[in-house]
């Protein structure tokens, strides 16, 4: 049977985490020390049966002319010879060597995979990791040295034995040349850090730059575009195949020659309360230009600064204080994601109620259990209910809510506007039109309702 080892390669210039900052713990004297092949090897005493952990430091070694990374590179090469016979190779991800708490503090990491099939220098034990770390201290010479453990635990239970190895492993060099390194990575880290701290700083503004659009987008009421700035606002439908329905695309075009694209999601704000400046401003992707052509077309420029020509009709505005009489639903659904329905009612005495039903069809890919959930909210207050079956259990629940004034309250149309005061104290003022002079279609804040019956 195949054995795993794994072997990171761990270059680096200066190991700041383990100098002098860490003070030599007291239980790190109950660790025995090895002379091995010319190397020291630390193991802890306390270790279980079955655990494995130390740490080999290497005597210092001059690297001449070569790189740091490519003495590293043959140094592993040579030493891994010894841990068995290399039946696999592959390499160990950046984001498996960041839950190390102590190596993710290191650069130019190098992670290497191997299998083997025997082991032949102990204190090398089958199944282990082994990590090498290895740093410059002084101008041609670097320290080495190797860990090996059994499992990820066992490597965080012990790992400030690593740090204080690491300290020895200091020793080896020239202090003067580490001080100037440790300075120079000070100085280099703080860099880093206010360049870093800068992208922050512009993130935050962008975000709150959106925020702030967002909200000035939004006027008081009666504080943004006035009628006679409106040239028209166009309303397209198109059945959405897969969730049945209509989705409602709304253009509104200004006598000035630019033309914002609403969408559905765009259409939460009446003209009268829409601030066109500073959505020019940030959100300059909606706008555009639009002209008539000689048929007497809206026409409006693409992406491409083409010409295309608006494929929409004619909203019609609503009266001032109008109230009208209607039903109007508005439904969507598939055999695949269930169904829904809403539903305006408009009384000629300025009142509103407001419901809607979901249903929804949920069963496991055996056909084990099947479960109805439908939820409906009304004047009457929300209820919902589940209810199905499996071999196991009947499955059902009925949950009720009284609140039904989220449902009813007063409405005033003015226009674009549609002003709701509902009966628990929130009032909304939405953008509202007629989609044809017959008045059976409305849209309100971007959805479009077919009339379904006359209300009294």
């Amino acid at each position: 049977m195949k054995k795993s080892v794994k072997v990171t390669i761990i270059s680096i210039i200066m190991m700041l985490t383990i100098t002098s900052i860490f003070s030599q713990p007291s239980n790190f004297k109950n660790w025995k020390i090895k002379e091995i092949d010319n190397a020291k090897v630390y193991i802890p005493k306390n270790l279980k049966k079955g655990e494995h952990y130390n740490i080999t430091l290497f005597n210092a070694k001059d690297i001449g002319s070569t790189t740091h990374s490519n003495w590293m590179n043959t140094f592993v090469l040579n030493d891994e010879r010894k841990l068995g016979e290399i039946t696999y190779k592959g390499k160990i991800s950046q984001a498996k060597l960041g839950i190390l708490n102590t190596v993710r503090k290191f650069k130019n990491v190098v992670g290497k995979k191997f299998d083997y099939v025997a082991n032949r220098n102990k204190p090398i034990f089958k199944s282990q990791f082994a990590l090498y770390i290895s740093q410059k201290i002084s101008n041609d010479k670097v320290g080495i040295m190797r860990v090996n453990y059994s499992n990820m635990d066992i490597f965080k239970r012990y790992q400030y034995g690593l740090k204080e190895v690491g300290k020895i492993m200091i020793k080896q060099g020239n202090n003067a040349y580490l001080d100037q390194k440790l300075t120079a990575h000070k100085k280099e880290k703080e860099r880093l850090a206010k360049i870093e701290q800068k992208k922050i700083d512009a993130e935050k503004a962008r975000i709150a730059a959106i925020k702030k659009a967002k909200a000035l987008k939004r006027t008081k009421p009666n504080q943004g575009l006035k009628p006679s700035e409106i040239e028209a606002i166009l309303i397209n439908n198109e059945i959405d195949i897969l969730m049945g329905g209509f989705e409602t695309t709304l253009h509104l075009l200004l006598k000035d020659g630019w033309v914002y694209k609403l969408g559905a999601a765009g259409a939460e704000i009446p003209p009268s309360d829409f601030d066109a400046t500073y959505s020019k401003k940030y959100e300059p992707e909606r706008w555009t230009k639009w002209r008539k052509n000689a048929k007497g077309e809206y026409e409006k420029t693409n992406k491409q600064g083409e010409w295309v020509i608006i494929k929409d009709y004619k909203a019609i505005t609503g009266g001032n204080n109008e109230t009208i009489n209607g039903n109007y639903g508005k439904h969507a659904g598939s055999s695949n994601f269930g169904s829904s329905s809403s539903y305006v009612k408009l009384f000629k005495n300025g009142r509103f109620e407001l419901s809607s039903n979901i249903l929804v069809s949920t069963s496991s890919i055996d056909g084990d259990y099947n479960v109805i959930t439908s939820s409906g909210s009304n004047k009457d207050g929300t209820r919902t209910v589940s209810s199905g079956s499996s071999p196991r259990a009947v499955i059902g629940s009925d949950s009720k809510k009284k609140d039904g004034a989220k449902n009813t309250g007063t409405y005033k149309i003015d226009g674009y506007t549609i002003e709701m005061h509902y009966d628990n104290g929130v009032v909304r003022r939405e953008f509202f039109c007629f989609s044809n002079n017959k008045k059976n279609a409305i849209v309100i804040n971007g959805n479009f309702y077919w009339i379904s019956s006359k209300e009294k």
